[in-house]
């Protein structure tokens, strides 16, 4: 267990023999343990330091408070597992901790293993039970806060069992609260006392319906349409489903009475590639709220369709598909692309997503529909045809090296000579020698610096951060930029592979700022956080290079970050511009 992931737990044992035993079988297991003697003296050090990760409590404490109380005291002001010990096995003694949220009771002197993995578990019960609440915290605020309407209702007698605000203020309700205040059976508000029976024989046939549509009653007796879709759920009997009021569609369905069929022969066609179409699908009003996905759309992601109706993709916290949303929303097209890692399989898939605005004849936009397709393979393409540009550029390298390079040394050695000549003979001057000399050296810089870039063979030679260190001395010496160079040691524990990528990355960003930027200084940054990598390269330039739509050299730069495992981001300001590389956890040293 490293030094960062080391559980800390308060034993509370009066018995020091057995308190010496328990703490040092539980500290060669790497676990920190805080031992208290008495209750007393353990809700003390609870008070001064709530940050135990466990509570392992001897029912019987001799005088004082027992383990039981200790327990329910320090219970009623945090949230933390609790495990009792105790040498009593009695029915009595055990009935006694039924009342209090425990994780486990462990016999004394029952056994090392038995104590550590009663610890494990209950760790690993308590991390369950906080994640679980965490998630059931998320969705109900999502469920709570749907600007659709979502409801539960009893499959037999109609009862409603579960609704949020949005489908209360349907119905005349100030909020779900009033509603659920006192029984309501749904089949009395509908306009057609014939329709909940005629969805009841749908669901027993096909177990669900999608896109219904049904005229409602208020309550105060205003007659109104909605669309809804629903699912039975046979073992619970209930029916779940989401909604949305229609009326002012429908009342444009009538006014528009001629065109009716060719609005259904259209709608029946929409929904024949909508459900057949390979790629997935989805259709989000003009609030950004889903209203509907196919299937392909559903096995993309590996969440249940009605995971996905209702969710308000405005409120997704990736801001590019947020900014891409925007703009179909203003009536414009879209186009994103995104590594989506889904719940169940956690594999990375690349995504490309199109968004597309639907409107009006009047151009006013009603919503929009996105096509989302799976890219893994053009990713491997892409990659592929990126592994061939790698070995040209290495090919590249090594002639440079090799062949110019020499070249160049020859017309240093050259000018050198006649420098000596010359100085005897008196018919050129010792400035123009020497400049010759010096522009000679530069050219000679300039080219290795080039193979260096182009032949990466030299990292595993001389290291990563004298590398890093070559870089800063031959961009400055090369093109006249003050160059700041800040890392840590932590950098080089990185594998070739990755470390190689990131070079490039540099390379390319340092190339990007000079050419396109007219940078005046560069800061190379990398520092550790929480055990995680990130480099930083910083430009102060006189020209902002734009990012909107990236050339080759950024879009190389960003697979060489997806095929080594890191994720690459690039602001600006007016006067700066940042590459963010997140290059991972960092590995330990071997």
């Amino acid at each position: 267990m490293s030094a960062e992931n080391r559980k800390t737990i308060l034993l509370v044992e009066d018995e020091a023999i057995s308190a010496r035993l328990n703490k040092r079988i539980l500290e060669k297991y790497g676990y920190d343990v805080i031992h208290a003697n008495s209750g007393e003296k353990a809700l003390v050090f609870i008070k001064v330091n709530p940050r135990f990760d466990l509570i392992l409590v001897d029912i019987d404490l001799g005088k004082g408070i027992d383990g039981i109380e200790t327990a329910e005291k320090i219970l009623k002001d945090h949230n933390l597992p609790v495990v009792f010990l105790s040498a009593h096995t009695e029915p009595a003694v055990v009935e006694k901790t039924e009342g209090i949220t425990s994780y486990g009771y462990v016999i004394k002197n029952s056994g090392e293993a038995v104590l550590i993995a009663s610890i494990k578990m209950a760790m690993k019960l308590y991390e369950a039970k906080e994640d679980l609440k965490t998630a059931e915290e998320k969705y109900r605020n999502l469920f709570i806060n749907s600007q659709v309407g979502i409801f539960r209702t009893d499959f037999e007698t109609g009862l409603v069992l579960e609704v949020n605000d949005r489908f209360a203020k349907l119905l005349g309700f100030k909020c779900r609260d009033d509603l659920l205040a006192e029984p309501v059976y749904i089949s009395d508000w509908y306009a057609d006392p014939e329709a909940r029976g005629r969805l009841i024989s749908r669901l027993r046939e096909s177990g669900e319906v999608r896109n219904y549509e049904e005229k409602f009653k208020r309550r105060d007796g205003s007659v109104f349409w909605i669309r809804y879709s629903a699912r039975f759920v046979h073992d619970k009997g209930w029916i779940d489903g989401v909604n949305e009021d229609i009326t002012d569609y429908k009342r444009a369905e009538a006014e528009k009475n001629l065109i009716y069929n060719e609005l259904r022969a259209s709608e029946k066609k929409y929904r024949l590639i909508f459900d057949n179409s390979p790629l997935g699908l989805i259709y989000f009003n003009k609030d950004g709220i889903i209203t509907d996905c196919n299937d392909a759309f559903v096995k993309i992601i590996e969440t249940p369709w009605t995971s996905l109706i209702g969710v308000n993709i405005l409120m997704f916290p990736d801001r590019g598909i947020i900014s891409e949303l925007k703009k179909i929303l203003n009536g414009n097209s879209g186009y994103y692309e995104v590594n989506y890692r889904p719940i169940i399989s956690g594999k990375i898939i690349p995504l490309r997503v199109v968004f597309e605005s639907i409107q009006d004849a009047d151009k006013s936009v009603l919503g929009g529909v996105a096509i989302v397709e799976d890219i893994t393979n053009k990713r491997i393409a892409e990659r592929a045809m990126l592994d061939e540009l790698e070995k040209e550029r290495a090919r590249i390298g090594h002639i440079l090296h090799d062949s110019l390079g020499q070249k160049l040394g020859a017309i240093l050695y050259l000018a050198q000579a006649f420098e000596k000549k010359y100085k005897k003979t008196g018919e050129l001057s010792d400035n123009d020698l020497k400049q010759l000399v010096e522009t000679s050296f530069s050219a000679l810089d300039e080219t290795r610096l080039l193979s260096r870039g182009l032949d990466i063979s030299m990292i595993d030679i001389e290291g990563f951060l004298f590398s890093l260190d070559d870089i800063v001395l031959r961009t400055t010496k090369v093109y006249g930029i003050e160059v700041e160079l800040d890392v840590s040691d932590s950098l080089n524990n990185y594998g070739t592979q990755k470390l190689m990528n990131l070079y490039y990355i540099i390379l390319e960003s340092i190339n990007n700022a000079v050419r396109h930027g007219d940078a005046e200084k560069i800061r190379l940054l990398y520092y550790a956080k929480d055990g995680r990598g990130y480099f930083t390269v910083a430009s102060e330039q006189k020209n902002i290079y734009k990012v909107e739509n990236p050339g080759m050299g950024l879009r190389i730069m960003k697979y060489r970050a997806e095929i080594s495992g890191m994720e690459i981001n690039i602001v600006s300001d007016d006067k700066r511009v940042e590459v963010n590389i997140s290059m991972g956890d960092i590995p330990e040293k071997f």
